[in-house]
């Protein structure tokens, strides 16, 4: 029995599988790398060649709590460019420049989460009161 995966170009896992030895030659896909090994396909992604953790995103909030007034704001920093930013899983679009600021004008608690691989997806909730 063969462990296998396979990865895109950009070191994405694509999909992960298990086979017979006599079977392995033929699990390829298009424009797919295949490896045998088998990853960990939220923690892992291929770096020149490399199985390897996926770095955290070491981002800096300067706060978790804000008046829901659409002036008082929590100011995200030290985001890698292109990252997705998404406030109760709807996109708010891409960060171009390393730093978002949070207003709300209604109370209640607000999941951020942060998109970008190579990283891992970074999670915080944002406390407007």
């Amino acid at each position: 029995m063969k462990y296998f995966y396979l990865y895109n170009s950009e070191g994405r896992i694509t999909s992960k599988g298990f086979c017979c030895d006599d079977d392995y030659d033929l699990q390829q896909e298009e424009d797919v790398t295949k490896v045998e090994g088998d990853p960990d396909l939220e923690n892992d992604y291929v770096l020149n060649g490399v199985l390897t953790q996926r770095p955290e995103m070491s981002v800096s909030i300067s706060k978790l709590t804000v008046d829901a007034d659409e002036i008082d704001f929590a100011e995200v920093t030290q985001i890698p460019i292109g990252t997705n930013v998404f406030i109760d899983r709807i996109s708010q679009g891409s960060c171009d420049d390393g730093t978002v600021e949070l207003t709300f004008d209604t109370p209640g608690e607000y999941l951020i989460k942060l998109v970008k691989f190579p990283y891992l997806n970074k999670e915080f909730t944002i406390n407007a009161n």
